[in-house]
């Protein structure tokens, strides 16, 4: 005899170890992307070339290459190697000796930099001249580091090496004072990264006139007013030290206009993923126990066998299935949010923006785009 019982295979010991599996994997999965997401460096450095003059050794080249690598290790940068630049640069022969923004833009992206570094050494005897530079790009604003070491070890110009490396590459990410301002007073202000994290919602930092700290690199600037058109302007924060103001003067009037994040779903994508993990592994312990025997205490058993067994195959195929199309769901809202979110970015920055801008009989409107 063959009886399809659900209440009790629900609850037990199998079907209370595999919830907990789903549940722990989930957790695991969730925590480890925070965790990777946090670990990323601030900027990935790419060594372009490294000048030695003077009566110096072969090899001091890669002494002078391991100190710059692991002082942006100290300073928690990303880091490449000249070795893989040049590897990635060979039969290109556009990209040798690559300094100007367009080149460096190019060798970014064989390498996965977005800032470059230069090193020049000149030597006489045991004395070092050291030179480093952080070159131009599009995003990044040129600096230098200067050093000099008299009657110096390999291991002491090694640490010279390395501590100017840090101290170069960390003043780029120190704070920029930024003063806003509109017109009329007591605009909302929201700031959002240029270039940043798609799905990120612009963040808002207080009505002005307010001052903020900030890191270096571009940024969005909105402010809003009731009654007012929405003005927004990108700001270009250099480095540490600097001072920089914005003006936004609203204009009277109003739009239409229906808020959106960009993402639909937001966590409904993850309950369906949850959900499809939870429903096949209850399917596979129907299926586990699919024919087992399925007595109770007050059963009658037959020359010492079980004559009831569990009928669960049907069960445990169906709920197999209906995981797969739960996670096949799941797996369309998340391209449905990552691409909804892309539309949402691109239309706020394509968005038109009005100004009044003071003019020397009067005043004009702006339009910027």
């Amino acid at each position: 005899m063959r009886r399809s019982l659900l209440v009790p295979c629900l609850a037990s010991r199998i079907c209370f170890v595999a919830w907990l599996g789903v549940l722990g994997f989930l957790c695991s999965l969730t925590f480890g992307q925070e965790a990777q997401a946090n670990a990323q460096p601030r900027h990935t450095y790419a060594i372009v070339n490294i000048q030695i003059a003077g009566d110096a050794e072969p090899a001091l080249r890669s002494q002078i290459e391991a100190a710059i690598l692991r002082g942006l290790k100290d300073a928690g940068m990303g880091r490449v190697s000249l070795t893989a630049v040049e590897d990635a640069a060979r039969g290109k022969p556009e990209l040798v000796g690559c300094v100007t923004t367009t080149c460096l833009e190019k060798l970014g992206r064989l390498v996965g930099a977005t800032r470059f570094l230069l090193a020049r050494v000149v030597t006489s005897g045991a004395t070092y001249n050291v030179e480093l530079e952080i070159l131009a790009s599009r995003d990044n604003k040129a600096g230098k580091q200067v050093a000099s070491c008299t009657a110096c070890t390999m291991s002491e110009l090694g640490s010279l090496i390395g501590q100017r490396t840090r101290e170069l590459v960390t003043a780029r990410t120190a704070q920029v004072e930024l003063s806003i301002l509109s017109h009329p007073d007591r605009a909302e202000i929201t700031l959002r990264r240029r270039g940043g994290d798609s799905a990120a919602a612009p963040e808002k930092v207080g009505k002005a006139p307010l001052k903020l700290s900030l890191a270096p690199g571009a940024y969005i600037v909105e402010a809003r007013l009731p009654d007012h058109l929405p003005v927004q302007q990108v700001v270009e924060l250099e480095d540490a030290g600097d001072v920089k103001s914005v003006e936004l003067t609203l204009v009277r009037g109003t739009r239409d206009e229906t808020p959106t994040t960009g993402r639909p779903f937001r966590w409904l994508k993850w309950g369906a993923a949850g959900a499809a993990g939870a429903i096949v592994a209850t399917g596979a312990v129907f299926l586990v126990l699919d024919g087992n025997p399925n007595c109770n205490a007050g059963d009658e058993i037959d020359h010492g066998q079980c004559p009831a067994f569990y009928n669960t195959d049907t069960l445990g195929w169906g709920g197999i299935a209906g995981g797969l199309v739960v996670g096949g769901v799941s797996g369309w809202m998340f391209w449905r949010d990552a691409r909804s979110a892309r539309d949402v970015r691109g239309s706020e920055e394509a968005r038109m923006s009005l100004r009044l801008v003071p003019t020397g009989r009067g005043a004009a409107l702006s339009l910027e785009f």
